[in-house]
């Protein structure tokens, strides 16, 4: 299916705007899930700001809607970035893709919040936009958008945006090595807290050291140790549906990651306690993307321990 690759993103980049075949960005992912299990995080100390940053994000998308550029980049910080499935942006290309975009109208609902501490927080919803690039119409698929916010001198700004695009899931099961887009198990299992020797790696001292020894879990098929690198309000997006901690961990029990290798980690920093880390991730055989997958997951260290509060992955094209 033919679409224009992040129409409605609201960090959309220059080259994001060029059309591209619609991909399963749950390939391999680190997150993987196949359990229709809806992402209900807990309320944290500063679930009180949620309100707060919606309404921020709806500024940014009449700011879009307004072609007020100069509006739409005091939103944005000055190392923010956008990831699509074509690549990573930085803010000038975010201004610059967005000036031949036309956006007449839009919806946003699903919304979810994901405070990662009192500085930074993840925001998710679903979005439906009418829309032209260049004079030509979008399609009016809707997306998964996640916008992920940090306090900078006092003021929320945009720190990165992500965008999936929305898939009903296949009508049958059979997951793949690296396609784990197969049908709701309907499992609603709870997912087992990781005992200390379930864990044989010390303790990662970063968040790219944490994501690899997430994937070394996943390899190992330690489901337990897995499991202990999630935040109990654990939220992942992707195509089909957002999903919880719970169903994450069943998800992956589903896939083979054997072959799976990861590189060219990027780290944006939110404040001292969390981070925004992408990769990019490959693997082999038939069902792997030929170029691989991006992903990106939120990081913040609580009480000492780093722990993924937030993961999205996308194919790359």
């Amino acid at each position: 299916m033919k679409r224009i690759v992040a129409l409605a993103a609201l960090l959309c980049a220059a080259a994001a705007c060029a059309p591209a075949e619609q991909g399963n960005s749950r390939n391999s992912n680190v997150v993987a899930t196949n359990t229709n299990v809806a992402a209900t995080p807990a309320a944290s100390p500063a679930a009180t700001g949620d309100a707060e940053l919606v309404a921020l994000d709806k500024e940014i998308w009449e700011a879009i809607k307004s072609k007020n550029w100069d509006a739409f980049a005091s939103h944005l910080a000055d190392d923010a970035i956008t990831i699509n499935d074509s690549g990573i942006y930085d803010k000038a290309q975010a201004v610059a893709g967005l000036k031949g975009f036309d956006l007449t109208e839009y919806t946003l609902s699903d919304t979810k919040v994901v405070h990662l501490d009192a500085d930074a927080a993840v925001l998710t919803y679903t979005t439906r936009v009418k829309s032209t690039y260049e004079g030509k119409a979008s399609p009016e698929t809707p997306s998964r958008e996640t916008t992920v916010f940090a306090k900078r001198g006092g003021k929320w700004l945009a720190i990165a945006h992500l965008e999936t695009y929305a898939q009903q899931p296949p009508a049958t099961p059979g997951a793949s090595p690296g396609n784990t887009n197969s049908a709701p198990s309907n499992t609603n299992a709870a997912a087992t807290a990781a005992s200390p020797a379930a864990t044989a790696a010390p303790p990662p001292a970063n968040v790219t050291e944490a994501e690899k020894q997430v994937w070394d879990m996943l390899k190992a098929k330690n489901w337990d140790g897995f499991a202990g690198f999630l935040t109990s309000d654990f939220v992942e997006v992707e195509p089909d549906g957002v999903y919880d901690k719970a169903g994450s961990v069943e998800g992956v029990k589903r896939v083979d990651f054997s072959t799976a290798t990861l590189g060219d980690f990027r780290e944006v920093k939110l404040d001292a306690d969390a981070s925004i880390l992408t990769y990019v991730v490959k693997g082999r055989g038939k069902d792997w993307p030929p170029k691989g997958m991006r992903h990106t997951s939120a990081w913040v260290n609580r009480g000492g321990k780093w722990q993924a509060a937030f993961h999205q992955g996308l194919v790359i094209k």
